[in-house]
């Protein structure tokens, strides 16, 4: 068990991610939290929901304390720094905790750029490479009104058009932000591509996994009969991921040390 994020007996982990309408879009985020039990990482170990889904954050910290925690650290299960994580999560644990006066609170950041998730993105490009020197990646994410917190996406891109089988990258965004995805295939196809690899950089099997990205895509091989697009699947389950989140815990316990000795 590794000194920083294996956690004692009376402290709990809780990964929250964004929650859908849509069923079981959690899933992966659940699984993950048992294997972080598992791996050593916690000894209580569980996921919440910010919106729509359940368990709540506050179903999921009665939950720990029922089961004897007295801190508990609550990991964003979140891509970017954006609004749910600045604002609406803040905001809700300090709501919940005001139930649990005794009990200490962490709250960490959200994952930025890790090594783990560019493995991810990595795998899934390969899975339909096919030696083409004119393949590109188009790298899609939601968007976000903050204006730095796209920037560990756009590491993540460039970090990919490093790698030799990848000719040319371009971000595809939803919403907000540009490129749009119409623009980013567009600036590809701009490049000489005759081939690209559309990776949906989402954590969660919502809506937009499920219905934008593919309707957004299907217009773009619409529009350019002659070029093959590729959707692979989002990040999903992976325990890649664990890595990542075992990362952010570490790095945020590095820091909490920092400061304490520094005072």
């Amino acid at each position: 068990m590794a000194e920083l994020t294996g956690l004692s007996a009376k402290k709990a982990l809780i990964l929250i991610g964004h929650g859908s309408l849509r069923k079981a879009s959690g899933a992966a985020m659940i699984r993950l939290a048992a294997l972080a039990r598992k791996r050593g990482m916690a000894e209580l170990s569980t996921a919440a929901f910010l919106n729509f889904s359940k368990p709540t954050l506050a179903d999921s910290v009665a939950r720990c304390v029922r089961k004897g925690a007295t801190e508990i650290f609550v990991q964003p299960y979140f891509l970017i720094q954006g609004y749910y994580v600045e604002t609406s999560l803040p905001e809700q644990l300090e709501e919940v905790s005001k139930d649990y006066p005794d009990i200490s609170f962490e709250l960490g950041h959200s994952f930025g750029f890790q090594d783990a998730l560019l493995e991810m993105v990595k795998d899934r490009y390969m899975t339909t490479y096919t030696e083409n020197p004119k393949h590109g990646l188009l790298l899609l994410a939601h968007g976000t009104p903050h204006p730095t917190a796209n920037e560990v996406i756009v590491e993540t891109l460039d970090a990919m058009k490093k790698f030799p089988e990848v000719a040319a990258g371009d971000m595809g965004y939803m919403e907000i932000n540009t490129p749009d995805i119409a623009q980013g295939v567009d600036n590809l196809v701009g490049q000489g591509m005759n081939e690209i690899t559309a990776i949906p950089y989402f954590l969660q099997l919502g809506r937009h996994v499920v219905n934008d990205l593919p309707e957004a895509i299907e217009a773009a091989q619409k529009k350019h009969s002659k070029v093959k697009i590729h959707l692979t699947d989002y990040l999903s389950y992976d325990e890649k991921i664990l890595d990542a989140i075992e990362s952010c815990i570490t790095e945020f316990t590095n820091k909490q040390v920092e400061l304490s000795q520094s005072i």
